[in-house]
């Protein structure tokens, strides 16, 4: 096992644990009869599927975005990137938190999760 290996594994871990995949696996708690298996199975898909995309998209990408040998620097492009999706989406969180909160929505979502679960 590589320190690649390691990142790589550390990096899916991250995402299963996205606050997107938490939030719907706590509303799945909540909103269940049965919250115990409702949770755990709702949260093995979900961590599941997150893992099956990440290696899928290792697996498509390959070394396509490796760096060159010999070079710790990140590409100019990547670290361009990186700072514009960063502004993105702190300014959509700014955006989305200075919004109000729309009741019917939030119904409509609460219900749809009790179905769901």
């Amino acid at each position: 096992m590589t320190s690649v290996d390691v990142e790589l594994g550390l990096t899916a871990l991250a995402a299963m644990l996205s606050p997107t995949a938490l939030t719907f696996s706590v509303l799945a708690l909540v909103l269940s009869e049965r919250p115990g298996p409702t949770g755990r199975w709702f949260f093995a898909w979900v961590s599941g599927l997150t893992l099956l995309i990440g290696v899928v998209a290792a697996f498509v990408l390959g070394n396509a975005a490796a760096q060159s040998k010999g070079s710790s620097v990140p590409r100019t492009l990547v670290a361009i990137s990186d700072v514009v999706a960063g502004v993105v989406l702190i300014v959509s969180a700014v955006h989305a938190l200075r919004r109000p909160h729309d009741q019917k929505r939030t119904a409509a979502a609460v219900a749809r999760m009790s179905k769901l679960s």
